[in-house]
């Protein structure tokens, strides 16, 4: 039985790939999987690295780590994105918030400050 799970994957001048990660089942449960990229795996120091290590999934949860199903896995893979997408426009908004405070209020000192005549004050490192 195999498990399909899509990531995507930035290589350089910000080209983006999904691709396709195929997992093999190691051992059923009553409640879930053992699955792991390595088709033949077996328990032994090689399995212990990370890439082949074996992972859990439920068969009932909500969300899981690998679908039985490509379709499943995309839905998942999208709802993931379309999730992390949310994250980084609410960080986006809190940075810009704060970029423009920050902008004011050395507005306002620069302001307060006639002795620098122009120039941009010296930074206060305290």
């Amino acid at each position: 039985m195999k498990f399909y799970r899509y990531e995507d994957v930035n290589y350089f001048e910000g080209l983006v790939r999904i691709h396709k990660r195929v997992l093999h089942l190691v051992r059923e449960t009553p409640k879930g999987y053992w699955i792991s990229a390595n088709p033949n795996y077996k328990e032994n120091t090689y399995s212990k690295l990370y890439r082949y290590r074996k992972r859990w999934i439920s068969k009932t949860s909500r969300k899981r780590y690998a679908y039985p199903t490509q379709e499943e896995a995309m839905v998942s893979f999208v709802a993931r994105k379309r999730r992390q997408v949310g994250i980084y426009q609410e960080r986006l908004e809190q940075a810009e918030k704060a970029w423009r405070q920050g902008r004011a209020k050395l507005e306002n000192m620069d302001g307060q400050r006639s002795d620098t005549n122009g120039r941009a004050p010296a930074l206060r490192l305290y």
